[in-house]
C-alpha cells in the first residue's frame, strides 16, 4: 500500500525487490491458509468426531459466554477504581475477541487476495470491477488488522504492567506459578479443587529458550512499532 513512500521502497529493496516480495507474500498467504484450515479441522474433529463438546462451551472453550461480558464490565469498573479486579479463567474476554477477529480477517483478506492472485480465473465468471473492489478490500483489511493489533493485541501483550515490556509465553509456552495464580485465578482455583494442578506444572524454560525468545521477540516488537509509526505518519502527512 505504501510503495510510493521512501520507507516503503526501502523495505521493498531490503527484501530483495518487488519480485521477491511478491513471492514471499504469496508463500505467507499459503501458510496462513494451511494453518487456518488445520485449526478448523482440529475444532471439528474435537467437537464432532471425538465428541468433546467442552471445546464449544465452558472454561476450555474460546466461544464467548455471559461470564466474559461480566468480566469485561468488571474490568472497566476496576480501571476506574470502582471495584476489585475481576478473577479471570483460562481464556479471557480479550483473547476471545482477538481470536474471533481472525475468523473475520482471514476469509476477507484471503478471498480478496486470491482474486488478485488469479485475476483471469475470477473474471471468467465475475465482472472485472471485482478486482478493483478486491484491491481496496485487501489493502484496507490489512491496514485494519495492523491497527487492531497495535491498539488491542499490543496493549494486552506488551503494555500491561505484568507483561511489560514483552510477554514471552507465546515462545516458551510457560509462565510462573505466581503469575498464573494472579492472571488466571479462576482456572488455578478449579485445578486445585479438582486435584489437577500437577498436570500443568512444568520445569521453567531453559536459558537458551529465554534468550532466543527475547531476541526474536524484541526484533519483531521493534520492527512492528517502527512500521506502525511509519504508517501513521504517512496517513497524517501524505495527501491524495
Amino acid at each position: 500500500m505504501y510503495y510510493y513512500t521512501d520507507w516503503g521502497r526501502a523495505l521493498e529493496q531490503m527484501e530483495g525487490g518487488l519480485g521477491v516480495t511478491r513471492v514471499l507474500h504469496r508463500i505467507c498467504a499459503v501458510i496462513t491458509l494451511i494453518y487456518a484450515l488445520i485449526h478448523i479441522f482440529y475444532v471439528i474433529r474435537k467437537a464432532v468426531i471425538e465428541r468433546k463438546y467442552s471445546i464449544l462451551y465452558g472454561p476450555d472453550s474460546m466461544v464467548p459466554r455471559v461470564q466474559d461480558i461480566k468480566d469485561a464490565f468488571n474490568m472497566f469498573r476496576w480501571f476506574f477504581y470502582l471495584g476489585p479486579r475481576p478473577k479471570l479463567d483460562r481464556w479471557t474476554y480479550w483473547e476471545k475477541f482477538d481470536y474471533f477477529a481472525v475468523f473475520w480477517g482471514v476469509p476477507v483478506i484471503g478471498l480478496s487476495g486470491l482474486m488478485l492472485w488469479f485475476p483471469t480465473l475470477f473474471t471468467s465468471f465475475l465482472p472485472g470491477v471485482v478486482l478493483n473492489v478486491a484491491m481496496i478490500v485487501h489493502g484496507e483489511e490489512a491496514l485494519l488488522a495492523t491497527a487492531f493489533i497495535f491498539a488491542f493485541h499490543f496493549f494486552h501483550n506488551h503494555l500491561r504492567p505484568e507483561n511489560f515490556p514483552m510477554d514471552t509465553v507465546i515462545f516458551t509456552g510457560k509462565m510462573t506459578l505466581s503469575r498464573f495464580k494472579e492472571e488466571r485465578a479462576v482456572e488455578y482455583e478449579r485445578l486445585v479443587s479438582e486435584g489437577k494442578l500437577d498436570t500443568v506444572l512444568t520445569d521453567p524454560p531453559s536459558a537458551t529458550a529465554q534468550i532466543v525468545s527475547k531476541i526474536f521477540g524484541f526484533a519483531a516488537y521493534i520492527s512492528g512499532v517502527l512500521m506502525v509509526i511509519a504508517i501513521f505518519v504517512t496517513l497524517l502527512t501524505v495527501k491524495d
